[in-house]
């Protein structure tokens, strides 16, 4: 397995019109190999189009920010993106503010593979945490999970935001804040901090972690 992770990067759709003449399988080994960023982003929010078709469903958040001008939004994410043998397998995004790490937006295509989404979510953690550790960070926070998502990360040591609630402790206090979140299309109407699941970021991931190969573009 192999994750690759890059900033989403402003981008002319005009300049990439040729994406629309390429299978999925060739957009995925266009995210794999190109260098380019812009190219990148534009091919990865292809992608994220042609599964919204084929699952028949869509996440109006992401839809939202693969339509947004990357160069008019605060706090562009990171995404950061699962693939076996260039099959992709799921991704997340990921942005800095101060010492938290946000995260959300997990996706999982589920195929005829044995990988499941509780295998996924290590894997993407883990990945986060990888490339933030040597930065001043005090905490990887997930975003109002979903039911299912807040079962796996309780097993890797997650928990729920309101626990850190302590008297005359600054530093944790933050936390709580709208402006720890950020601003994009992607924490639109997230304002309930206490459906927040938080890991220091230098305590270990209780989760089964499996091999993978992580690649910073």
């Amino acid at each position: 397995m192999e994750v690759i992770t890059f900033q989403l990067h402003p981008y002319n759709p005009s300049d990439y019109e040729y994406l629309d003449t390429l299978s999925f399988n060739e957009i995925i080994h266009l995210i794999i190999t190109s260098d380019k960023y812009s190219e990148m982003t534009s091919a990865f929010f292809k992608m994220i189009r042609l599964i919204e078709k084929t699952e028949e469903k869509s996440n109006p958040k992401e839809i939202s920010l693969t339509e947004a001008r990357m160069d008019r939004i605060q706090n562009i994410p990171l995404v950061f993106i699962l693939f076996e043998n260039e099959n992709y397998i799921g991704h997340v995004y990921a942005w800095k503010i101060s010492k938290i790490i946000n995260i959300t937006g997990f996706r999982f295509l589920s195929s005829e593979s044995s990988i499941t989404f509780s295998d996924v979510v290590p894997i993407l953690l883990q990945s986060v945490k990888t490339y933030f550790l040597e930065e001043d960070i005090t905490y990887l926070r997930v975003l109002q999970p979903f039911t299912e998502l807040r079962e796996i990360l309780i097993q890797c040591g997650f928990f729920i935001q309101k626990v850190l609630i302590k008297k005359n402790e600054k530093k944790i206090k933050y936390v709580f804040y709208s402006s720890s979140v950020g601003l994009n299309p992607l924490v639109t109407n997230m304002n309930n901090r206490n459906m927040d699941y938080n890991i220091e970021i230098s305590k270990k991931f209780n989760c089964k972690n499996m091999r993978f190969l992580f690649t910073i573009k």
